[in-house]
């Protein structure tokens, strides 16, 4: 089993995680948002019992509550494009709807598949395995043994899964946040007034507001199509920019976007001008400040439709 990058159903590949911990074998996340953790080791190695369980959790306590720019920039450190490049040369398709904020969650709550491939499984590991998959929903740990057998001139991979992944069955998803409870998260009251306002003037143009795992996802319709155009939870506000051009918003319009939001004075000109997901403070902007921020936005999805419908289907 030999180390390095790899992309598989979504985009994944060997990352450097806490400088102490050196190399994951594997990092990567699927359809579902779900982060992936993968640590090899054959077993004539002296590490495949207690070491690569204290490997695997490191790296997975690195992960927790890392944001989803630091996960990112994982990927485009090691593969030199980020999570959404990666998957657009893999599957030909943007992120699905709401891929950020499900993996963010489990960012936060620490929600991991670990898993750890071995040529061939020994009675210690196996325990130990079937211990910690007891444990609770919460940590999701399973070995994959990786034998091979040859007849012949063919050689043959036999793998076998041990350890269960726990209430799989059962463990509901996670659930999604009320806009009640998104506005009882902000931080402070100036934040919560904030939140509201964009929610209100959102309603009030038409759009939709729809609650995620972690905060609202403000949408339009773009000739039928439900689209994002910025998200906001936990008292922040996060631009969209890199998911409204993935799915089609004029280049020239979102450029206007930016330009003109970079100018009001609670923005940070440098990241709404050039970062794909740029976050600001609620708490450091004013209400003429979030009044302009959605009269922009509501510019690009005016403009986004007329584009669309020249296009055609």
């Amino acid at each position: 089993m030999e180390r390095g990058p790899e992309l598989s159903s979504g985009a994944s590949g060997e990352a450097q995680t806490n400088p102490g911990s050196g190399y994951t074998d594997l990092l990567g996340v699927d359809i579902e948002g779900n982060v992936l953790i993968v640590e090899t080791k054959l077993a004539k190695n002296p590490e495949v019992r207690r070491k690569v369980i204290g490997q695997i959790l490191e790296y997975a306590a690195y992960l927790w509550t890392i944001s989803y720019d630091q996960l990112d920039a994982l990927f485009l450190a090691k593969e030199g494009k980020p999570i959404a490049e990666l998957w657009r040369l893999k599957t030909s398709e943007p992120l699905p709807d709401g891929f950020r904020e499900i993996v963010t969650a489990n960012l936060r709550s620490g929600i991991f598949n670990l898993f750890i491939a071995v040529d061939e499984m020994n009675e210690q590991l196996e325990k130990i395995i079937a211990y910690v998959s007891s444990r609770g929903p919460g940590l999701k740990l399973q070995a994959l043994e990786l034998r091979t057998y040859k007849l012949g001139d063919l050689e043959i991979l036999a793998p076998q899964r041990h350890g269960e992944f726990v209430q799989t069955s059962t463990a509901a998803a996670p659930a999604s946040v009320t806009i009640e409870e998104a506005l009882a998260n902000c931080p402070d009251e100036h934040s919560r007034q904030l939140f509201k306002l964009l929610i209100d003037l959102l309603v009030e143009l038409g759009h939709e507001v729809r609650p995620g795992q972690v905060g609202l996802a403000f949408r339009a319709d773009v000739n039928g199509t439900k689209r994002s155009i910025f998200w906001a939870s936990r008292g922040d506000l996060q631009g969209a920019f890199n998911v409204n051009l993935e799915n089609g918003a004029p280049v020239d319009a979102v450029q206007a976007f930016r330009s003109a939001v970079s100018k009001l004075p609670g923005f940070d000109s440098s990241k709404f001008l050039h970062a794909a997901q740029p976050i600001v403070k609620l708490s450091k902007l004013t209400e003429s400040e979030v009044e302009r921020f959605v009269k922009e936005a509501d510019t690009v999805v005016r403009v986004w439709r007329e584009a669309s419908q020249i296009a055609g289907p």
